[in-house]
């Protein structure tokens, strides 16, 4: 008998046949012995088959789940304990909460309210996808439900096939895009500050202004900034730019020597320096000066300080990689927009300086035009006495 190739409905129908005529006292004894080993031999074709099932499914990196029509799980593939959510054997008969949620007491858990409301969909017969960001596992989930086509009634069949992805990466992926975009949105922004006429004080404010009212919801900076510059003394930073900032902040900050207080700090490490309060790095402090946070953003072009942008935070406000991916673009950005303004601003002085010079040339030509104009006059009167 090639069994091999039976179908799962012949293996029922052959073992129907078998256990029929194995109940049939007509039968001789090697006529019975041999039904019986052609019965076995179809137990061991069913046990290879729910094997190579069993391995194809725990093969899977999604949980996959069959549950009665009271929602319960029957079986489950081995990804439940690759997930750390308890033996397999153990989750017969537990409900999806149970078994994501282990020994959850919230009355009122997300997990189990949008289950139900879902559940009666697939008992509906109608297919269910969810994606939701679980806490407790720290996962995104994809959940998929598809009622069963099983003849089979009663509470030990299946009535329904879930499966649940694990999506954290592809949903880290896609926040990361949407980050990169945001980022180049406002990167062009501030490119296209050198392409206005302002002076480059005025296009410091600007700056100021696209960094600190950005709409985005990964990144959380109050209103208010400065933007410090380094001129003649290479070691000293000077206050260019602000907004927000009380008077008495901007006479104390109006020169901050590299390494003294954040600012300073930022400029002598060349990198990007946090504080979540006043701390004790926070060296230049007033009479009433108010609870914040900050981020001291560095502009470094050829390993060399340009300035410092300033920018603040709620106090207690928590470092964000987001945001420190956001500033250091900003930064780099600016730093074309500063070099190209400068640049301006020397060719200006130039032109300024060449159309002194050429006013004075030609004043001098039309001063030397009328001189000779002048000797001539008088050459021509002695000549005439």
């Amino acid at each position: 008998m090639k069994n091999e190739d039976l179908s799962s409905e012949k293996i029922a129908n052959k073992l129907a046949e078998c256990n029929k005529e194995l109940s049939s006292t007509q039968l001789t004894a090697l006529e019975r012995k041999k039904k019986q080993e052609e019965l076995r031999a179809l137990f061991d074709l069913i046990e290879r088959g729910k094997q190579e099932w069993e391995l194809v499914a725990d093969s899977f990196q999604h949980i996959i789940c069959l549950l009665d029509n009271h929602g319960r799980i029957l079986r489950a593939n081995m990804t439940v304990e690759q997930w750390g959510l308890g033996r397999v054997r153990k989750v017969k008969g537990k409900s999806l909460h149970e078994l994501f949620h282990y020994k959850c007491a919230d009355p009122a858990c997300y997990f189990d309210f949008l289950w139900a409301r879902e559940w009666i969909a697939v008992t509906q017969g109608h297919p269910v996808e969810i994606e939701v960001k679980d806490r407790i596992l720290n996962r995104y989930l994809r959940i998929r439900a598809l009622r069963s086509n099983s003849s089979k009634k009663g509470a030990e069949s299946a009535f329904a096939v879930v499966t649940v992805h694990d999506i954290s990466e592809i949903k880290e992926a896609e926040s990361q895009l949407q980050i990169n975009s945001q980022i180049l949105s406002t990167v062009n922004q501030i490119l296209n500050l050198s392409f206005i006429d302002l002076s480059l004080e005025h296009v410091l404010e600007n700056l100021i202004d696209i960094i600190t009212s950005v709409p985005y919801p990964w990144i959380s900076l109050l209103p208010k900034g400065a933007v410090f510059l380094v001129e003649t003394d290479p070691e000293l930073l000077i206050l260019k730019a602000h907004k927000g900032l009380s008077s008495e902040l901007i006479d104390e900050c109006s020169s901050v020597p590299f390494g003294q207080c954040i600012c300073g700090s930022a400029a002598s490490s060349g990198k990007i320096v946090f504080s979540d309060s006043v701390d004790e790095r926070h060296v230049k402090k007033y009479s009433g000066i108010s609870p914040h946070g900050h981020y001291c953003i560095p502009l470094v072009s050829s390993k060399k300080v340009m300035g410092v942008i300033t920018l603040y935070s709620e106090a207690g406000h928590k470092y964000s990689k987001e945001e420190e991916q956001f500033l250091t673009a900003a930064a780099t950005a600016f730093i074309g927009v500063i070099e190209r303004k400068k640049l301006e601003d020397r060719l200006k002085n130039k032109i300024k300086e060449l159309e002194r010079f050429h006013k004075v040339a030609v004043g001098r030509e039309l001063k030397m035009k009328e001189l000779k104009a002048r000797v001539a006059e008088l050459e021509e009167g002695l000549e005439k006495k």
